[in-house]
């Protein structure tokens, strides 16, 4: 056990070691997928009327040696059981299994059949969250490993797939998931200015974040091929290849070193995939036509919707019934392309100054009233009604005081004789992540007593007593490092 490992079990949350057999993990993983799509087999299915117009991907191009370890050296570290061999080893002596590993990726290429070993996954348990019972199968969510060179051949078709979306202007500009140069932090900078900027004219906004249930579950093979190659030009060996991809893919739970049997995924891209989350960004893609029939504005962060329109107070009404109709169509859609809708996670936020001139404090969704909300957390981060962004700095102000205390705790171990780490890398390894990884700089600027607030913070990861006593002159470079990563940047790093 390494120095991190020991520090998390001594201070930090555990995980959580599931108590139930692997079959009955497996049989539940399976039948709550399979129970959702039943309820949506009865919804017609309409085909899409955009017609692909460019040049087609037909073929693919052989990769060359030199690419193929390119991709692995810029690959993460990480082995699966079902490996023909570790990662340190592949390394290791990967001159010498170059060529037969560039031949085992262009063999599919050109073939268009995915080897079926590298349609297999480990599937781990892991507890959603670890207030909740471990002895309820529900509390868990399924994590899966698929093996390193399934992904390799992935990302081969990745950087290929991309070049034909980009070639013909098919990429989606309000989605903001899985794309180069862009994040969550774009995205919620695009919805946030957007409402600050409707607040200024003294309009008021309604923001409607949608919500899907296991999304990436319940997607249609069918629909999702016959989208490839009718909207998205893709034909002959390439489709090929897709279908292959999707068909016929197996999972297999692990408990404690107990499999179950493998379960064969009717539905769905896989988990841990590298192709699975764009493939789902493809299949939504013409959500983006619905709304714009409505005129409202949206951004899409993966399964993640936002949609939201800004109104004179005095039209209020119009605005709801527009939202109204937009997301009751937005339900059908997906109920059309086998996706649910989870109304009772839809939240609603109504935001601006002029909002006290409002009466109404709902939205009706299906049979549903949905109440306004004081706030809403969109992709990590708390919009609260009166966009002053508050609750959301005093929200990681708590949560970082309780990331120093915790460090004060450990910090004699980090100069620990079997482990010497430096104290400005063990700072940055615990705050800069928090700045940087799914929460994103919504706003430019904040009041001058949320600023002081988080200066405060600032000031005091630098007190820390421990770090002063072994090493004057490294805790100055953890000063300047920490002022190196926020300076300029205070009050947008939330």
């Amino acid at each position: 056990m390494n120095y991190w490992e020991e520090q998390n079990s001594a201070v930090f949350l555990t995980k959580s070691t599931p108590m139930s057999p692997p079959k009955e993990f497996a049989a539940f993983f399976h039948d709550k997928i399979d129970n959702l799509r039943q309820n949506l087999d009865s919804y017609h299915v309409f085909n899409d009327r955009h017609i692909f117009q460019g040049s087609p991907f037909n073929s693919f191009k052989p990769v060359t040696e030199d690419f193929v370890k390119q991709i692995i050296s810029k690959s993460p570290s990480k082995s699966c059981e079902l490996d023909p061999l570790p990662h340190s080893l592949l390394i290791a002596c990967l001159d010498e299994i170059l060529p037969s590993f560039t031949r085992i990726i262009n063999n599919p290429l050109c073939n268009g059949q995915v080897p079926s070993s590298f349609k297999k996954a480990l599937v781990k348990p892991l507890l959603k969250k670890s207030t909740l019972d471990q002895n309820e199968i529900k509390n868990y969510r399924p994590v899966s490993n698929l093996p390193f060179f399934s992904k390799i051949l992935e990302k081969v078709v990745l950087k290929q797939l991309t070049s034909h979306l980009q070639t013909n202007n098919l990429v989606e500009p309000f989605q903001s998931a899985y794309r180069k140069d862009h994040s969550t932090e774009t995205a919620l900078l695009r919805v946030f200015n957007d409402l600050l900027v409707e607040a200024d004219l003294g309009k008021v906004s309604v923001l409607c974040l949608l919500d899907l249930s296991a999304a990436f579950d319940t997607l249609d093979h069918n629909i999702m091929l016959t989208r490839l190659e009718k909207s998205f030009g893709i034909k002959h060996i390439v489709l090929q290849w897709f279908q292959s991809y999707l068909k016929d893919r197996e999972q297999t739970v692990v408990v404690d070193g107990v499999k179950s049997a493998g379960n064969v995924l009717k539905y769905g891209v896989p988990q841990g995939s590298v192709l699975g989350p764009v493939l789902f960004t493809i299949y939504t893609q013409p959500l983006a036509r619905v709304l714009n029939n409505f005129g409202l504005k949206y951004h899409f962060y993966a399964d993640d919707s936002q949609i939201y329109g800004s109104c004179q107070p005095e039209n209020i009404s119009d605005l709801i019934n527009t939202i109204e109709m937009c997301v009751s169509s937005v339900k059908t859609w997906m109920n059309e392309k086998k996706l649910v809708l989870n109304e009772d996670k839809t939240e609603i936020l109504l935001a601006g100054s002029a909002k006290s001139k409002i009466d109404t404090n709902c939205l009706k969704i299906g049979t549903n009233s949905i109440n306004f909300s004081d706030n809403v957390k969109n992709l990590g981060i708390l919009f609260d009604s009166e966009l002053s962004m508050s609750i959301a700095v005093n929200q990681v102000a708590k949560k970082l005081f309780f990331e120093i205390h915790d460090i004060n705790g450990v910090c004699s171990g980090i100069y620990c004789d079997r482990q010497k780490i430096p104290a400005n890398k063990a700072m940055k390894g615990f705050f800069v992540p928090q700045g940087d990884k799914y929460r994103g700089r919504p706003i430019t600027t904040l009041p001058v007593v949320l600023n002081n607030d988080l200066s405060r913070l600032e000031s005091s990861t630098y007190c820390l007593k421990t770090f002063k006593e072994k090493d004057r002159r490294t805790e100055g470079s953890v000063e300047d490092s920490m002022h190196k990563n926020t300076k300029g940047s205070r009050g947008v790093a939330v």
